[in-house]
């Protein structure tokens, strides 16, 4: 398999780099963006049927534990709001090698974390590399694929990253059960560490002209201030008693400043951090609508609880739970 851009890996400025690949090496580089992806993915659910298992390594309860998921939920969608001006400055293929290492390194970190703390530190930097991952796998995606392709280019992706979520809990069942909970982060080692070969072996530099850094960090402080407060209020509301703490007070106060000093900050930036005329596309918001309040208020609710009920409840071994959950999963 042999490349025909310019040395150098640089996409020609006056013709699009799906004109310069053949139809196999368009099909190997699928490939190499696929599997980052689905590695990153399935790390959003692999990870549920072992959350039981870590409690009593990590010392931590039922509340300490649920950070183990979000935390990686929060790093992941705060790292979305950095990757489109930083795939500008770096490029696609830097970006997703640099979401490969930040991942790839962080999986042996989570898999070596003696207490809740450090589990919770490296689930937030494997977030971070989850986001660059796939921020730009289904970009370069859109770019090796001619514009009249581009809705099989995006059927396989929405393919992986659906079947990934799907496989997730059978996986970490069968490997704990087979071997332990730590393996769930040290089995995406050898992958990534491949992944990363193949990619920068392989990937083109898809960029034409890097531009410098153009970026409203002010409302990325505010906009992640927001999200953490907002997150760790819910979370601590049940368990401290809403209204009856001075933290939960502290807690709402600081996520709806956090909110408003945002929407400011965004009302007079010429960077906008996000371009509220997306939310104009009808289409657009009521799929995203729909999708947080069933995917965001439903399903990973049970994809978290259901794990604890068989495991602590039902005692079935981690590997049935995956089985069951697997089911529950190819349904929706």
């Amino acid at each position: 398999m042999t490349a025909t851009w310019p040395a150098g890996g640089n996409v020609n400025d006056e013709q699009p780099i799906y004109d310069l690949i053949s139809p196999g090496y368009r099909a190997f580089l699928t490939i190499i963006v696929m599997v980052g992806a689905f590695m990153a993915i399935l790390d959003t659910t692999v990870i549920d049927v072992v959350i039981p298992k870590m409690m009593g390594p990590l010392a931590t309860d039922l509340y300490g534990v649920q950070w183990v998921i979000t935390a990686y939920m929060i790093a992941a969608a705060v790292g979305l709001l950095l990757t489109h001006n930083l795939g500008r400055v770096i490029g696609l293929k830097w970006l997703f090698l640099s979401g490969l290492l930040i991942f790839t390194s962080a999986s042996a970190l989570c898999g070596v974390a003696a207490t809740l703390p450090q589990m919770v530190g490296s689930r937030i930097i494997q977030g971070l590399g989850e986001a660059f991952i796939m921020a730009s796998a289904q970009t370069i995606l859109f770019a090796i694929y001619p514009p009249e392709k581009h809705g099989m280019a995006m059927g396989i992706y929405a393919m992986g990253v659906s079947f990934a979520p799907s496989l997730g809990p059978t996986v970490g069942g069968w490997i704990t059960l087979h071997m332990s909970w730590r393996w769930v982060f040290y089995i995406n080692l050898p992958t990534g560490i491949l992944n990363f070969i193949a990619g920068a072996s392989y990937l083109p530099v898809l960029v034409k002209n890097r531009q410098r850094l153009h970026f409203n960090f002010v409302s990325y402080l505010f906009m992640g201030a927001f999200t953490v407060s907002l997150l760790i209020l819910l979370s601590k509301g049940q368990q401290l008693g809403w209204g009856q703490s001075s933290t939960i007070v502290l807690l709402a106060f600081g996520a709806a400043a956090s909110l408003l000093l945002y929407l400011l900050s965004e009302m007079f930036s010429r960077n906008k951090l996000i371009d509220p005329a997306i939310f104009k596309i009808k289409e657009y918001t009521l799929s995203m609508g729909f999708y947080f309040l069933i995917m965001g208020l439903s399903i990973y609710q049970l994809f978290y609880l259901l794990p604890l009920y068989y495991e602590t409840l039902k005692h079935l071994t981690t590997f049935v739970t995956g089985l069951h959950m697997l089911a529950f999963a190819i349904f929706i």
